[in-house]
């Protein structure tokens, strides 16, 4: 009996030795810059068609902006970010219905973040910014907006 818990105890050992290890497999974040709307001036109270690569909507995610701009002058109205939605990549909105608008800051530079909480991406498959609007005197510089997805 002795020998059989022994015999038992290094079958185990061995099985044990030659098991992989357990690991997640971790996905990392979806990001992009869109490089349409990268250096492009928006002429004071005027709207910029850009039109920009799609953007793959992942379900139950929203996506995160980093946007980096700068005002010609000293006002401090907004930039207004607008998107349209396909459910096939192809078919687009004609309208925009989904917006995000950031304040200028004079002639300081500005980093701004904001988010589209995957409530506003219910049953979308795509994404893109299509116009950025100026609401400004003045003209504005942006030099990028970045987009971000978490698995």
């Amino acid at each position: 009996m002795k020998h059989l818990f022994s015999l038992l105890a290094a079958v185990a050992l061995v099985l044990t030795a030659f098991t992989p290890a357990a690991s997640a497999q971790v996905t990392p974040n979806q990001s992009d810059t869109i490089s349409q709307a990268a250096s492009v001036t928006v002429t004071n109270a005027t709207t910029l068609t850009i039109s920009s690569n799609r953007i793959d909507v992942v379900a139950g995610r929203g996506i995160a902006f980093l946007t980096a701009y700068t005002g010609a002058g000293a006002s401090t109205d907004n930039l207004t970010f607008k998107f349209n939605v396909s459910h096939d990549g192809t078919t687009w909105t004609t309208s925009t219905p989904i917006t995000a608008t950031q304040a200028l800051n004079g002639t300081n530079a500005v980093v701004g973040y904001f988010i589209i909480p995957p409530t506003s991406l219910d049953h979308v498959n795509y994404l893109r910014l299509a116009s950025i609007a100026n609401a400004a005197t003045n003209n504005a510089t942006v030099t990028s907006v970045r987009w971000m997805v978490k698995p």
